[in-house]
């Protein structure tokens, strides 16, 4: 799947039970685990966002 630009997946987990979001960035990757698809759904955009926010804040 696709957010603001950023590839992301989620699939299920087998055990324990529940739900394993996962973001590529740069060249490393970003997991996460969630108890629903919903919620994982959620939780990867959500660091999407904040990662494009660390991106363009402006440098000092």
């Amino acid at each position: 799947m696709e957010y603001r630009g950023i590839e992301y997946t989620v699939v299920r987990k087998i055990s324990p039970n529940g739900w394993r979001w996962t973001v590529k960035c740069d060249h490393k990757d970003k997991v996460g685990t969630a108890f629903d698809r919903e919620s994982a759904i959620h939780s990867a955009k959500k660091f999407i966002d904040a990662l494009i926010k660390v991106r363009l804040k402006p440098e000092r």
